[in-house]
């Protein structure tokens, strides 16, 4: 897990995690349940079975 503070109070969020897709979105619904918005995500494959997870929340 990666993070980065950008500006008024917005942060990237970096998850890499190893299941495919479906371990990215439930990767996903973590950062939301902790009661952050997600205002964009985009899913990289980065391995065979290892996907990048990259959210941008407030």
């Amino acid at each position: 897990i990666e993070t980065e503070m950008l500006e008024d109070q917005r942060y990237v969020v970096k998850v890499s995690c190893r299941g495919g897709t479906r371990a990215a979105a439930r990767a996903a619904q973590a950062i939301e349940s902790l009661g952050f918005e997600i205002t964009h995500s985009a899913v990289e494959r980065i391995g065979e079975q290892e996907v990048l997870n990259t959210a941008f929340i407030k």
